[in-house]
């Protein structure tokens, strides 16, 4: 219960400025409260009043697109600079990158989508 009071404060005295920002941090990655977890408490608040649900969905999907497009400049910039060096602490070898190249190549826009939704990908 102790998550949902931190999520409760920060709503309280942020509002719509948890979603904003929120969304784009849990996209990278960080630390923080996980998306869906706010995602359905804002639909909870929406539904009390508390928030006004259009805002809460122009919010929620600027944060969203904000986040991805990030993560997607990071991974463009840094991504394979740091896999080439550092991968093989990762156990990921130079035969693991050009594969995955290869699935990029072939299917990017099917694994773009869908990979989104799967976990650690």
């Amino acid at each position: 219960m102790k998550f949902m009071g931190l999520i409760e404060q920060l709503f309280a005295q942020y509002g719509y400025w948890v979603l904003l920002i929120g969304l784009p941090l849990d996209a990278i990655a960080l630390p923080i409260p996980p998306g869906n977890t706010t995602m359905t408490y804002t639909g909870f608040l929406a539904y009390k009043g508390v928030l006004n649900w259009f805002l809460a969905m122009v919010a929620a999907w600027v944060g969203s697109i904000l986040g991805m497009t990030i993560t997607y400049w990071i991974g463009y910039r840094l991504g394979t600079p740091l896999i080439e060096r550092y991968g093989k602490l990762l156990f990921l070898k130079p035969a693991h990158l050009e594969k995955s190249r290869g699935y990029y190549a072939k299917y990017g826009n099917k694994l773009l989508l869908f990979s989104y939704f799967i976990p650690g990908i």
